[in-house]
């Protein structure tokens, strides 16, 4: 897990970023991902990255009374409706004549983490001035007070100290 600069937020907050790689639906959401890809981007609204919106807003011009405003959804990863994003998938493919088998492997990989982001949440909203965060194990490791749990391939758990 490491995080990556906000740089446009008070404070300069960090945007965690969980690897997933070598995770039970890594392939299958890699896969998903890639099949899905074709059905993206294709609205007047979407932004692709920073270069593309510098783009689209390069020909604009304000009137005196315009006021530029941003809006940001707080922790839009965690509080996307999966039922609701399932729903619009399926009648996407359905729409382009694609196979909507595919909505229950993408079910299993949307609800995979989203349990454990869900009880983050819940964590969170037991009382006002303590927060939780997650710490999500990264190549197999996780550290722990000072003990570094390791997952081996037959599924035991090993540990070693970190005497710091």
């Amino acid at each position: 897990m490491y995080g990556l600069p906000k740089i446009h937020k008070q404070g300069t907050p960090l945007r965690s970023i969980v690897s997933t790689i070598n995770s039970p639906t890594y392939k299958l959401a890699k896969y998903l991902a890639n099949y899905l890809k074709d059905f993206t981007g294709h609205t007047s609204s979407h932004i692709l990255n920073s270069g593309h919106f510098i783009q689209r807003i390069s020909d604009l011009r304000l009137d005196p009374q315009d006021l530029l405003v941003s809006f940001d959804v707080t922790s839009l990863f965690t509080k996307v409706p999966t039922r609701n994003s399932l729903i619009i998938i399926e009648q996407i493919l359905k729409d382009k004549d694609k196979d909507v088998g595919l909505v229950s492997l993408i079910n299993k990989c949307l609800t995979s983490t989203a349990a454990v982001l869900e009880f983050q949440d819940h964590l969170n909203t037991q009382h006002p001035d303590i927060k939780f965060t997650m710490e999500v194990e990264a190549n197999g490791s996780l550290p722990f007070l000072d003990v570094l749990v390791t997952r081996h391939p037959n599924g035991s758990i090993g540990w070693s100290l970190s005497l710091s």
